[in-house]
């Protein structure tokens, strides 16, 4: 079982996510973005193990996740390669992003634009499909207020999820955090598969 550690990473990762970068910690947020990425490859190939191992059970309908979850996961990559591109791209001798602490861009880009809607779409998805099988599942990309936590905070209450994940971010802190988001997805894709070969056992 890869959830407890998958969690344990995402958790990790989403900290420094968060926090405001600078040279200090650029390093720590370069090694976080490329470890992730082996890590969401890795939970793809488990998951698609896992529907192969279920394409012989009498489903409805249910294994059609994985279309949902790629077409979630492509819809993420466009708005960070477009994101790249918009920042200056990538350093092709190095392999290194041209402009990693660039925040007024990307801080556009998604604040009040249509980028922003689309991203906190596109993370729901898969609770879109999920929720047809489980009415208790919960959107992943949620606004502070629909926590119950942070529903009479002063401050909190009255922002968005895109203002509380991006208005204080520069490009390679959001590259970590929308890389957080795509394991979130493909962890509600395991636990989904998982129950049901529990359920079908």
């Amino acid at each position: 079982m890869r959830h407890p550690f998958t969690l344990i990473i995402s958790s990790f990762v989403l900290i420094f996510s968060c926090a405001e970068s600078d040279d200090a910690n650029y390093k720590q947020l370069v090694f976080n973005y490329n470890a992730t990425e082996v890590l969401k490859w890795e939970m793809r190939y488990e998951n698609d193990s896992l529907i192969k191992h279920l394409s012989t059970y009498s489903l409805n309908g249910e294994l059609k996740i994985r279309d949902v979850r790629n077409e979630s996961l492509r819809k993420i990559q466009d708005l960070e390669d477009s994101l790249i591109r918009l920042c200056g791209g990538w350093n092709m001798e190095n392999g290194e992003l041209i402009n990693p602490l660039e925040q007024e861009l990307v801080v556009k880009y998604w604040i009040d634009s249509p980028n922003g809607i689309e991203l906190k779409e596109s993370i729901n998805l898969i609770v879109g499909f999920i929720s047809k099988y489980d009415t208790t599942v919960l959107k992943l990309a949620r606004d502070p207020k629909e926590f119950k936590e942070f529903v009479n905070h002063p401050t909190l209450s009255q922002k968005t999820f895109i203002e509380v994940n991006f208005e204080n971010a520069n490009l390679i802190g959001v590259l970590n955090t929308l890389r957080i988001y795509q394991l979130f997805i493909l962890q509600s894709e395991n636990k989904f598969l998982n129950s049901l070969i529990v359920r079908d056992k």
